[in-house]
């Protein structure tokens, strides 16, 4: 069973032809099985087209006609998109060759001959059909309907080959991201956000022809290069000024580039691009500096990030995390002026933890906000039990940092912990970290 015989919604069927006798005739051979159009010349069945293009399954075209032809119809068929997805048959008088052969030169599919067998034509559209809508399944799994690149699972299939195929030659992926994409299409919307994408792949192809290109993300694109090809800062701002020239909106964009080296072609061709973005990530929000080439530090990093994510919540309530306060000193006054309060974080499994280790990467995941909060509170527990014990009480300074300011409750949760612990609002100082500002002044 084929894939015609799977589907019982009926297809659309043009009939192309000036003779009311033809046109009788095979309607009744295969209105069972199709919704019949009928046009009586070239002209009138591009009209048609013009509101049917996307719901006709096959054409069966006349070659002589009255104001287009057979002829004249194929040649402007041709011009248009729609033309690969709907196959041409024609109707010829038996021995005509020539008719046969101009029309298969023209871009028809197959013929049929009259006086029509009945069986014959039906068995030819159905596969026909069929061979074309299979086409167009492979296509579509095979291809980005958007840029018209090769589609991300298809391109891990055609690097896998060529490595393979190729393996006494040296490869290297290159794959590039366009930085604050989403940026894009919050202020211009999707469909001129899609415009970039495809222009932008068609940049890609006049750089990179006649190897594995593909969108392998929103906005993440990759090349399968032979290590030789020169690729360098120079190269790529060509690239990223060929994106900003074209002018599709009033923007200048930022390309961002990551350089695999393929040394072991038996390593995952997905891993291999995931690595080269993760080497991107490094450059992103560096002025400057566009290209990247990876190395085995930047998984080292990644692998040592998902450790301390794994380990962060059990930490803070294992006590791991300790408060430390570093003293200020007035020469002056020949005293100690005040604190600052620091946290340190003493792993059980790793020992002491570099604060510019998991600092950073607490402010982009958000767990910043409860380490705070617990630096807070215990700066506050400190000061509560100096009063109680009779101590001179001198202002501590803990950091608020640009997490904290996204959350509605900060003044409350202070206030809170000032009231809870009975101590002089004055005593708590906030310094507000860099990164609270210097990412969005």
């Amino acid at each position: 069973m084929n894939n015609f015989d799977n589907i019982s919604i009926k297809r659309k069927l043009l009939i192309v032809d000036d003779s009311l006798i033809n046109k009788a005739i095979l309607k009744k051979i295969l209105d069972p099985e199709f919704k019949i159009l009928t046009a009586s010349n070239g002209q009138e069945a591009l009209d048609i087209l013009q509101i049917e293009r996307l719901n006709i399954a096959i054409i069966l075209l006349d070659i002589n006609m009255p104001v287009m032809d057979g002829y004249e119809f194929l040649v402007e068929f041709k011009k248009l998109s729609i033309s690969n997805n709907i196959p041409v048959i024609i109707q010829t008088h038996k021995d005509n060759d020539e008719d046969e052969v101009k029309a298969l030169s023209l871009g028809a599919n197959d013929f049929v001959t009259k006086p029509y067998n009945a069986k014959i034509i039906l068995h030819r559209i159905k596969n026909l059909i069929s061979f074309r809508e299979n086409a167009s399944i492979v296509r579509i799994l095979q291809y980005d309907s958007l840029t018209q690149l090769l589609s991300k699972d298809y391109f891990y299939q055609q690097a896998l080959q060529y490595l393979t195929v190729h393996s006494d030659r040296k490869y290297k992926l290159l794959v590039s991201d366009i930085a604050n994409f989403k940026i894009v299409n919050d202020m211009f919307g999707m469909d001129l956000g899609n415009k970039v994408l495809a222009n932008y792949a068609s940049i890609l192809k006049t750089y990179f022809p006649s190897t594995p290109l593909a969108r392998i993300g929103a906005d993440v694109f990759a090349v399968l290069l032979p290590q030789e090809v020169e690729v360098n800062e120079e190269i790529v701002a060509k690239i990223n000024d060929s994106l900003n020239s074209s002018q599709i909106i009033s923007m200048n964009m930022t390309l961002k580039f990551g350089l695999y080296m393929i040394e072991d072609i038996h390593v995952n061709i997905s891993q291999m691009c995931d690595r080269a973005v993760l080497a991107i990530k490094a450059i992103k929000g560096i002025y400057g500096k566009n290209l990247i080439v990876y190395d085995d530090s930047f998984l080292k990093n990644l692998l040592k990030e998902q450790m301390i994510q794994e380990s962060m919540e059990s930490a803070l309530i294992n006590n791991e995390f300790k408060v430390y306060f570093q003293p200020k000193y007035d020469f002056n006054a020949n005293k100690i002026s005040g604190a600052e309060a620091l946290v340190r974080w003493i792993s059980k499994e790793n020992g002491f933890m570099n604060p510019g280790e998991f600092i950073p990467l607490f402010e982009r995941n958000g767990f910043i906000s409860r380490l705070d909060y617990f630096v807070w509170e215990n700066t506050c527990k400190v000061l509560s039990k100096w009063k109680k014990d009779g101590r001179e009480l001198i202002p501590i300074s803990v950091n608020v940092s640009r997490v904290d300011f996204y959350t509605s409750h900060i003044v409350d949760d202070l206030l809170s912990l000032i009231k809870t612990y009975d101590i002089p609002i004055e005593y708590l100082h906030l310094e507000i970290t860099e990164s609270a500002y210097t990412t969005n002044p």
